[in-house]
């Protein structure tokens, strides 16, 4: 090895070294690194828990990181002192010999950096935890200040929460950030949706009110509706299965009661209450006038048909009456017990059916 060599070496060593120095002061600069160490009043946070597992380890390698730096730099010194101080002539090649000897200290450069990265990443797992918890315990505090005396939305039991972890936010913050991720953090947001969501029923409340009455109105006249064509089909046809009975006037007492006994607490007690009672009701009032359409419309179906039925007979008669062929022996019996069928009460809908159907085929000569 040649003297530039020997200056090569240390120039690489003085930049390793310094690039190490810097990286360890500013990982001991964080906050987290005081307060886990105590920094110079030597006043640290004892942990416990899964953070006081992360966190031992983490600075025992730091210890060890640091004290292979000292060692390290102190032989770079050695070193250094060694070259300013080399004989010009004799005993140039011991000189270099020893500086070389002096800096073999590659070995203990590989297991700093690894006890470095290992404890970095240690520490700012536990900053991390602490940053993540800052901000969310926050947003969670901020929420329920701004809902002091509310009894509703999960919010005395997240609130029970809160109070449970903050004890061990310092002592444990990888812990508790398992726990306010697992089960706080969820109860948090469906609070804030419910109470969201709550607070919107009380602005409607006066509003809600009104379009539940409407939804009773529009149960009342459908049903109005369902019940004339239920004794008209009941009156006029037979088969395609039973008429659908409107909604029994005992529920739709029973709805109105419930309607108006709501409207008369809106005005003199607790708001919460009526609005979920509210809800439940217009939802049950939403299915129900959803179902007695469908019942009405099916009612319908077998009496549009009857009135089908007679307008298709008229026109095919009026047809045979144009053709010449209205007395033909094929096609009067047919129309004759078609239209008896279906100007009876009630009409066998399914034979009335098929007779129209046997008449036009007939007509048509497809029979």
């Amino acid at each position: 090895m040649t003297l530039d060599d020997i200056d090569r070496l240390l120039i690489g060593w003085k930049s390793r070294i310094d690039s190490a120095a810097a990286a360890l002061v500013e990982l001991r600069s964080l906050p987290s690194y005081e307060i886990l160490t105590g920094g110079h009043d030597g006043q640290k946070v004892q942990l416990t828990g899964s953070s006081e597992q992360r966190a031992t380890p983490a600075l025992e390698a730091l210890e060890r990181a640091w004290k292979d730096y000292g060692i390290i730099s102190t032989a770079y010194t050695q070193a250094n002192a060694l070259r300013r101080q080399m004989p010009r002539f004799s005993g140039v090649q011991q000189a270099i010999y020893q500086i070389h000897t002096v800096l073999n200290i590659e070995p203990l450069y590989t297991r700093m950096i690894q006890m470095f990265e290992s404890g970095k990443a240690g520490l700012l797992e536990i900053d991390t935890a602490w940053k993540k918890l800052d901000s969310k315990i926050g947003d969670a505090v901020a929420y329920l200040d701004a809902h002091r005396g509310e009894s509703a939305a999960g919010i005395p039991q997240l609130r029970a929460a809160m109070e449970s972890i903050r004890p061990r936010v310092m002592t444990d913050p990888l812990g508790i950030c398992a726990i306010f991720d697992n089960q706080i953090e969820p109860a948090f947001y469906m609070s804030r949706s419910a109470m969201a969501k709550l607070e919107q029923q009380r602005r409607n409340l006066g509003t809600d009110l009104l379009r539940a009455r409407d939804l009773f109105k529009s149960l009342g006249l459908i049903r109005e509706q369902n019940a004339q064509a239920f004794a008209e089909r009941q009156e006029k046809i037979s088969g395609r299965g039973a008429p659908e009975l409107p909604v029994p006037s005992q529920r739709m007492t029973e709805l109105d009661r419930r309607l108006t006994q709501l409207e008369g607490a809106a005005h003199s007690g607790p708001a919460d209450p009526v609005c979920a009672d509210l809800e439940n009701l217009m939802e049950e009032l939403k299915h129900l006038i959803e179902e007695e359409q469908a019942a009405l419309d099916r009612n319908r179906v077998p009496l549009d048909l009857r009135r089908e039925l007679r307008g298709r007979l008229s026109a095919l008669k009026a047809k045979a009456l144009a053709r010449g062929i209205s007395e033909d022996a094929k096609l009067v019996p047919l129309a004759h017990k078609a239209d008896e069928l279906l100007h009876a009460r009630p009409t066998p809908i399914e034979e009335a059916s098929w007779l129209v159907s046997q008449y036009e085929a007939r007509l048509n000569g497809r029979a």
